[in-house]
């Protein structure tokens, strides 16, 4: 349920799932996805404003024209928790993602304190629909894979997990 309320990904992925609003991340213990396009280094969540915003994305066949218009994705929460649509920023495409299944990780790199504890959760999805915008392609694929992996806290914040990166 905590990680309900991390849905999102990729929304700022949910635009982007990740077209932001799911955008996954892979733990540095875990396997790249089996087909991906894009990979980003940063997932930002903000459960109150419920947008999740996915950024400094990279893709194979990465230009310096594409990479203006398809590096920052913007998501929802929600859409992260329960499969949705993220918006890339400069482009205005879309990529949307499937539910997401979650695995639990254990602690692994998850910050530990005395009045928080937190597990690592990974979540696997699939890229379900890609629109483009301008003058680029989108670089997501149906084809594509999602993945993820976040920090669960037992105050209910979610994060990503440190070392990971965001699939899709």
């Amino acid at each position: 349920m905590r990680f309900r309320h991390l849905v999102i990904v990729c929304a700022a992925v949910s635009t982007v799932a990740i077209p932001v609003s799911i955008m996954a991340l892979s733990s540095p213990a875990s396997a790249q996805p089996a087909s991906y396009s894009v990979t980003c280094t940063k997932l930002a969540i903000n459960e109150a404003k419920n947008t999740v915003v996915v950024s400094n994305c990279k893709w194979t066949g990465w230009t310096a024209a594409w990479g203006k218009q398809y590096k920052t994705a913007n998501g929802t929460v929600s859409g992260l928790e329960s499969g949705g649509t993220s918006t890339w920023k400069a482009s205005g495409g879309t990529t949307s993602i499937s539910a997401p299944t979650l695995t639990s990780e254990g602690n692994g790199s998850c910050k530990q304190t005395k009045k928080v504890s937190a597990t690592e959760e990974q979540a696997n999805g699939t890229v379900t629909a890609v629109t483009s915008a301008g003058t680029y392609p989108n670089p997501t694929s149906t084809s594509d894979d999602f993945q993820a992996t976040v920090c669960v806290a037992s105050n209910g914040k979610v994060t990503q997990a440190p070392g990971t990166d965001i699939y899709f």
